[in-house]
């Protein structure tokens, strides 16, 4: 679509329970592949003019540090809250536009309980993840006790939660997003902020109130300071 440069960032390898939900993966890259080398074949097979620059290493390793300080806009899908907050610190010392998007599963006796996710828009000028509700202090404390498992929030859930097919509608919206950076082509009317996704009716829609930069947080004082050392 126009982008010349993608950065896949991922130090994981293919697992059978990823096929289901990673585009591109087959059986024969099981625990074989790494993802990062998926995408830089897929990526080939739809446009080989398309340069790709795999980084096989997770944030906050120094290799995707260095993966990220060299894009222009950063989208981010993680699983957890912390690495999330690392990543919007960084984004917001290194003055990168961030797009982030994420699920949350909840299931019981294997019925589909909640699935509610969202889709952030952070500008260097704007107000970042920890401004908002995302990423408070209450959030990554519960994480830091509990951290639990993928994306679904039942510790009792049978076998790896499974990444469906509400997770494509977010990253299609985050696609658009990306795209409406760099074109302009909603004519101002996609703006930045934050949206709230409900899976069981479908739902996608802005925060009722805009999310305004807080007063002492500690991502903004980080502002425009670089590489922390």
């Amino acid at each position: 679509m126009g982008v010349g440069r993608l950065i896949p960032i991922d130090g994981d390898v293919v697992k059978d329970v990823n096929l289901g939900r990673m585009i591109g993966s087959t059986e024969s890259d099981v625990d074989k592949t790494p993802k990062a080398d998926v995408m830089i074949r897929m990526i080939g097979s739809i446009d080989a003019g398309t340069l790709v620059d795999p980084v096989r290493f997770n944030f906050p390793e120094i290799e995707a540090i260095n993966g990220l300080k060299s894009a222009d806009v950063v989208l981010a899908c993680v699983d957890s809250f912390l690495v999330r907050e690392q990543i919007n610190t960084f984004c917001r010392r290194h003055h990168l536009p961030l797009v982030d998007i994420g699920l949350g599963i909840l299931t019981r006796n294997e019925r589909l309980l909640r699935a509610d996710g969202q889709l952030t828009v952070a500008l260097p000028d704007t107000a970042c993840l920890r401004c908002g509700p995302l990423l408070t202090d209450e959030v990554l404390d519960r994480e830091r006790r509990e951290r639990p498992p993928g994306y679904d929030r039942d510790p009792n859930a049978p076998g790896d939660a499974q990444v469906v097919s509400m997770n494509g509608t977010l990253a299609s919206e985050a696609a658009n997003t990306v795209l409406d950076l760099i074109t302009g082509y909603s004519g101002g009317r996609r703006r930045v902020g934050w949206w709230q996704y409900n899976g069981r009716n479908g739902s996608l829609a802005p925060l009722p109130e805009p999310v305004r930069r807080r007063v002492g947080c500690p991502a903004c004082a980080e502002q425009g300071h670089g590489d922390s050392n």
